[in-house]
């Protein structure tokens, strides 16, 4: 069989199970199953040399500038619209406990408090009034601490203030890889 086949390829016959067949001229075309080794063996490569390009030093260096990069980007995409909720929504907690405040201090001093020292109409006097007052304003203060430490709002104009800025979440981006960390737990 091996002579009927060299015989056959000496005189250009073509054969069904030959990988490659010849024309007129004696010119040789491979086969689609050729064509397709070839192309699979280039992409073979292709994707080797990629791999071992990008598990280099200067690949890893890439990958991280790319993932740091993108991650700003990303951070900075999904926090600003929250960031801006919790502003909007600590800043309508703090004007109505500063309403509410008003209204509290105005109703005590005009109804429960007297100018008179020995008052017997039972107002209190003075000094249990700045005590009231004053518990008041320390409730407020207290809300104010608590409001600063949930939503991170320091009284700021929600309109105007971006804490997530690129180079900010950048920073955050890098610091998630590192172990130097952001300096507040996120």
């Amino acid at each position: 069989m091996l002579a009927a086949h060299d015989a056959s390829a000496a005189f250009g016959i073509q054969r069904d199970d030959m990988s490659s067949y010849y024309d007129d001229r004696h010119r040789t075309y491979p086969r689609q199953n050729e064509l397709d080794e070839l192309e699979t063996s280039k992409t073979r490569q292709c994707l080797k040399k990629a791999t071992k390009f990008l598990f280099s030093h200067i690949g890893l260096v890439g990958l991280v500038v790319a993932y740091s990069v993108a991650g700003g980007f990303l951070f900075q995409l999904l926090e600003v619209h929250q960031e801006k909720v919790n502003c909007q929504e600590a800043y309508g907690d703090q004007i109505a406990q500063i309403t509410q405040l008003k209204q509290n201090l105005v109703s005590y001093i005009q109804y429960n408090t007297s100018q008179t020292v020995g008052s017997t109409d039972g107002k209190d006097n003075a000094t249990i009034a700045f005590a009231k007052i004053g518990s008041m304003l320390y409730e407020y203060r207290d809300f104010v601490i608590y409001s600063s430490s949930k939503y991170r709002f320091y009284g700021d104009n929600c309109s105007i203030i971006n804490k997530w800025t690129y180079p900010n979440a950048l920073l955050f981006a890098i610091t998630v890889i590192t172990t130097i960390g952001y300096g507040n737990i996120t």
